[in-house]
């Protein structure tokens, strides 16, 4: 499948390409197992191989600015990017959910298979492995971003209030310090994030330090995407140094709260037709959507929502219009039912 390496175990890449729900539908039949174990391992991986290239590529730059490259490079598009050019979608084993739905076509899920095929690269073959097939394309992506212009970068301070949003997490900025001559003054940042509303539990804590305070703020915030997005799948699996701190008893809203991201809404405008479809092919009262509430000044408004589906709600999430923070928070309604789950109790039904 790789011109640049066979694998001496190939049951590995079959795994790598089975997805849960192909599993599930399996009926007693031997499919192997699902790659979920081996995108825990593939994560790590490919933080690996981009943080020892973005390292390489920025020797000026401190920890903020190399967190902040890395978070613009690893996200959920990037990953999906990775596995088309991998020629991956076509490779994919799904259940039948997933292929009606377009679920194994979807970012998240080729994100996941990307992850996986590198944990799969790296039992088989080790680094060296994970290298030869996927160094290169990893050369392409950081190679293309470096010649986008800055506007064209998504602004860590915009994808971390995103982020946190769709959750209902609070979040804050704190200036912290500043230190050195008049000339060549330094600034630092913490950024403040969780817990969510009615959750126990004390704030996580990201630093970050610029020559001026929206650099800080940038760059603490890019470390904070950084972790969440990546380290915080197991739970303060990654939650060293000084980049971030935690009371041991914030376990249960980090748990709860910190999730893989939900579809943006800009890349699934039908996030509010889906859920109904959703709740209709399950049976279930169609989804309630909350009245907007508005906060902020008139020239800046944002509307917060919440959506109720048989009687769980989700949200609030926050949109620049009513219509923005409906389809996000739908997205994340979408998110938290599990396509994967909701197809084997439809099953059972």
């Amino acid at each position: 499948m790789f011109a640049a390496y066979r694998f001496r175990d190939p049951s590995l890449l079959q795994q790598a390409l089975t997805r849960r729900s192909y599993v599930n539908d399996a009926s007693g039949r031997d499919t192997g197992e699902h790659n979920e174990r081996l995108e825990f391992l593939g994560d790590a991986v490919v933080a690996l191989l981009v943080r020892r290239r973005v390292y390489q590529a920025l020797p000026e730059a401190d920890q903020g600015g190399l967190h902040n490259a890395y978070a613009n490079f690893v996200n959920r598009k990037a990953l999906a990017d990775l596995a088309r050019r991998l020629e991956l979608p076509g490779q994919l084993r799904s259940g039948r959910g997933d292929q009606i739905q377009g679920i194994h076509t979807q970012d998240k899920a080729l994100e996941d298979a990307a992850e996986a095929v590198a944990g799969a690269l790296f039992l088989d073959g080790g680094l060296e492995a994970a290298e030869a097939v996927l160094g290169p394309e990893l050369d392409r992506v950081l190679a293309a971003s470096q010649t986008q212009p800055d506007a064209e970068l998504r602004d860590a301070k915009s994808r971390l209030q995103e982020w946190c949003q769709a959750r209902g997490l609070p979040f804050g900025y704190d200036d912290l310090a500043r230190s050195g001559p008049d000339h060549q003054l330094r600034f630092e940042v913490a950024v403040r994030v969780g817990p969510a509303p009615g959750a126990s539990g004390q704030p996580l804590t990201f630093r970050g330090s610029g020559n001026n305070k929206k650099e800080a703020e940038k760059a603490a915030a890019a470390v904070a995407l950084s972790q969440l997005e990546d380290g915080f799948r197991g739970v303060e699996a990654d939650l060293g140094g000084s980049s971030a701190t935690a009371g041991p008893g914030d376990a249960g809203w980090l748990s709860t709260s910190l999730r893989s991201p939900p579809p943006s809404p800009r890349k699934s405008p039908n996030a509010r037709n889906a859920l109904q479809e959703r709740c209709q092919a399950l049976g279930l009262s169609l989804p309630a959507f909350s009245a907007a509430v508005q906060n902020g000044p008139p020239h800046l408004p944002s509307f917060e929502v919440t959506v109720t589906v048989e009687g769980q709600t989700f949200g609030p999430c926050r949109g620049n219009t009513k219509k923005e923070a409906e389809k996000i928070v739908a997205a994340l309604a979408l998110e938290r039912l599990d396509p994967e789950r909701v197809f084997d109790f439809v099953g059972r039904r």
